[in-house]
């Protein structure tokens, strides 16, 4: 049997692990720079995995039982289980974010490969997860404490591991990625029917794997919540209800670089070339790769049809997929012109099972580059040779380039001017902790930040994703303004009354919120509500260039509050 130690020395020096320690590398890069900006959303994560590490259950208020606020069972109890070794959960998030860029880096260098489309295809894909890394919308999902990225990583690596028909790992993966967020379910039913696909009479075993990665959570979710589904689900839907033209054009304008909210970079829409020339000739080699693209596709009809609003952190998948597909189309093409440096028709015809494979490393499945097929001398045996293979990272370069300059002009404020809001929401909270008594219950606008710094209140959603009476009252008042006949807004505030509702069934001790969120504008006029609450601080936070909100915390005078209203 082999020593340990030489059994450590060659797993350190195995292409692989050098490959993984180049993606970690770049995964790492935004995080260094930007530093973390997490945004409302990933604190409501972080109020569920501070419960259930501190006992409380997997619940957002313990006086209300529990509720499936959360998308993302995996993520949370992963929090979780740092938090109960001590680590800070906001450094736990991180720190997850890059593991999963990792992941999506390496699972995407090995897609390149295993598409057989460019004589360096190590080189090819690390342009592609440079320019991938350096991209805005990539850089604020990474530090913004969410899920998505570790998602995306498990979903690339599934696929990774499919086209290399390792099916009981992709099946595993799979299940994984759907633990991760539930629009997982488009990937793995992908993955699931392509291993069936390649191998009817063997894949029981790769779907009873997946199986065993669902059933324990989907027992647990029935017998804790009494349903599957989250409760965030319908509550989004209800206070942001969106056509699938609506939320299909969003999307559209997001691949074409056109975000609200973050640095331009309007290039991809000369990306979108490469694109269809890479999908063409991923069709044309029948490339088991183009499950990548096509997941990218499932999520952007799925979101469409969802009925909700679409948030940039949903697009992730979309955002691989499309960049992947259109920087392995310019290297493809490359090939097409030059074969000495791209795509050659020998991998074509092995691809199909009529060549013999090229030679690999044994271990990793990387290429050897010592290969005659794969030697890098033979990319300058002429110039024109050597001018095609600089052609593809050339692009890679000025795309980056372009990245750059959209983003680091304004990295000093940008993506902090995203999360100044979410910054003043933690102050108030930190005003309310030295002021409430404990058990205090207090309504929000916005849940996340406000909620996680106060564990020990009982914090009122005023959007409904973690209170069951809350969206009732919301519900009950979409259906008088759909009656009414008016348009609804979007984001939908409704109407002041549903506000009333809750204040009068909820009785809180405080509010805290943007004046617009909880019509506050409006009731603050009102006689009753100047009677029962005092305005105890106002804050300013800037959301946008030239436009501030006003947060108001509004402390209750413990006067009664009349049942009419």
């Amino acid at each position: 049997m082999e020593p340990a130690a030489l059994q450590l020395n060659r797993l350190l020096r195995s292409p692989a692990t050098a490959l993984f320690a180049a993606s970690l590398a770049l995964a790492v890069l935004p995080t260094v720079v930007f530093g973390p900006a997490l945004i409302d959303d990933a604190y409501i994560t972080f109020r569920y995995a501070e419960n259930i590490a501190s006992g409380r259950g997997f619940v957002f208020n313990v006086s209300d039982g529990p509720i499936l606020g959360t998308s993302t069972p995996l993520f949370t109890l992963l929090l979780a289980a740092g938090r109960t070794a001590g680590a800070p959960l906001p450094t736990l998030a991180m720190a997850l974010s890059v593991l999963g860029a990792a992941l999506t880096f390496f699972s995407g260098i090995l897609l390149f490969r295993q598409a057989g489309g460019t004589r360096q295809p190590v080189w090819a894909g690390l342009t592609w997860a440079a320019v991938l890394t350096t991209s805005p919308h990539w850089i604020f999902t990474m530090i913004s404490g969410m899920e998505t990225i570790l998602f995306v990583g498990l979903g690339t690596s599934a696929l990774a591991a499919a086209a290399a028909r390792r099916r009981h790992t992709a099946a595993l993966l799979a299940g994984l990625t759907v633990l991760t967020r539930y629009d997982g379910w488009a990937l793995a039913l992908i993955v699931l029917a392509w291993i069936v696909w390649d191998s009817k009479r063997q894949a029981w075993l790769s779907l009873v794997l997946f199986a065993a990665t669902q059933i324990p959570w989907v027992v647990y979710a029935l017998a804790t919540f009494g349903s599957y589904v989250p409760h965030s689900v319908e509550a989004k839907r209800v206070i942001q209800p969106r056509l699938f033209s609506e939320n299909l054009l969003t999307q559209l304008r997001f691949l074409a670089g056109r975000l609200e909210g973050m640095p331009t970079a309007r290039f991809n829409l000369y990306l979108l070339v490469f694109f269809l020339v890479g999908i063409a000739l991923l069709a044309f080699k029948r490339s088991r790769i183009l499950a990548l693209p096509l997941w990218g596709l499932a999520s952007l009809l799925g979101f469409s049809a969802s009925r909700i609003l679409i948030q940039s952190w949903y697009l992730a998948p979309e955002l691989v997929a499309f960049s992947w597909v259109a920087v392995w189309g310019v290297w493809a093409l490359c090939g097409l012109r030059n074969p000495d440096c791209g795509m050659r028709i020998e991998e074509v015809r092995s691809e199909r099972g009529t060549a013999d494979p090229p030679i690999e490393h044994p271990e990793s499945g990387i290429p050897n580059p010592k290969s005659p097929i794969r030697s890098s001398q033979s990319a300058f045996r002429n110039p024109q040779s050597a001018i095609h293979w600089f052609l593809p990272v050339l692009v890679a370069v000025v795309l980056i380039a372009v990245h750059l300059r959209a983003v680091l002009p304004h990295y000093r404020r940008w993506p902090l001017d995203l999360i100044h809001r979410e910054r003043v929401y933690l102050e108030a909270a930190g005003w309310i902790r030295a002021h409430a008594l404990p058990g205090a219950s207090v309504l929000v606008g916005e849940v996340g930040a406000v909620a996680w710094a106060l564990p020990e209140c009982r914090v009122i959603d005023s959007s409904g994703i973690n209170s069951d009476r809350v969206l009732r009252a919301r519900r009950a008042d979409r259906v008088r303004i759909e009656r009414s006949g008016a348009r609804l807004r979007i984001p939908d505030s409704g109407t002041p009354e549903w506000v009333r509702e809750v204040i009068r069934a909820e009785r809180p001790d405080y509010l805290v919120t943007v004046d617009t969120f909880l019509h506050l504008d409006t009731l603050r006029a009102e006689d009753w509500f100047k009677e029962t609450y005092a305005q105890k601080v106002i804050y300013r936070a800037q959301v946008g260039a030239t436009e501030t909100a006003r947060i108001s915390i509004y402390a209750r005078e413990r006067r009664p509050i009349s049942p009419a209203l």
